[in-house]
Formats: structure tokens, C-alpha cells, sequence
């Protein structure tokens, strides 16, 4: 199962919860019991969501779609504007997003990516 993190930003103090945004949810959406202080006072809220993540097999790419209104569009330009960063995890590992720089041989790992 892939869990879901606050969205943090580099412009903002503020994190926001992943549901904030009209991202699709799965059925029953729930909090990952094992929370620490640190985590608490860092605003890391892990929730499950509706990616999944399979090795070693063959499949084509699913979608998951919400209609989104003019005031949920808003909001995810809101994020985008503010550079707020999605953050996933994979059995408690951080999923990397990997960035070519302009040298074309180096490639920067982040362990979140970027709205928009």
C-alpha cells in the first residue's frame, strides 16, 4: 500500500493535509496508528491512498479520476504556486522522483516531487 504525507512547501510554514485537494480517495481513508511526537510536531499526517504498487508483474496504467469545480482547481493552483511537494511512502520507505539537471549526466533524487 502507498501512504500519503503531508504536502510541504519551501514558501510555506503551513503543510497540508493530502486530502486537502481533491485527490481521489479510497473507500475508507485512514490514519497510520504508529504516529511519534516527531512526526506530530513536524505535521506528517500518513494516510493510505488509492496508488498501488506492484514488482514484477505486467500492467497498463490505471486512472483514478475526480471532476474537479472551479473552487478545487483553484486550490490545486493555490499549491502548485507555492511550490507545495507531494510526498509517498512504500513500506515506510520514501518513493524517490528522479530530476535530470542540466548537465545531462547527473540526475537528482528527491524523495518528493512537485505539483504541477
Amino acid at each position: 500500500m502507498i501512504f500519503v504525507n503531508s504536502m510541504r512547501s519551501l514558501s510555506e510554514a503551513v503543510p497540508l493535509d493530502f486530502y486537502s485537494l481533491k485527490y481521489p480517495k479510497p473507500k475508507e481513508v485512514f490514519q497510520d496508528p504508529g504516529e511519534n511526537l516527531g512526526q506530530l510536531l513536524m505535521g506528517d499526517k500518513l494516510q493510505n491512498s488509492k496508488y498501488v504498487f506492484k514488482v514484477n508483474q505486467n500492467t497498463t496504467c490505471s486512472t483514478s479520476a475526480v471532476k474537479l469545480g472551479e473552487n478545487d482547481v483553484g486550490d490545486f493552483i493555490k499549491a502548485i504556486n507555492s511550490k507545495y511537494r507531494v510526498h509517498m511512502m512504500y513500506e515506510m520507505m520514501d518513493l524517490l522522483a528522479v530530476h535530470a539537471t542540466n548537465d545531462s549526466n547527473v540526475e537528482v533524487h528527491l524523495s518528493s516531487y512537485r505539483k504541477g
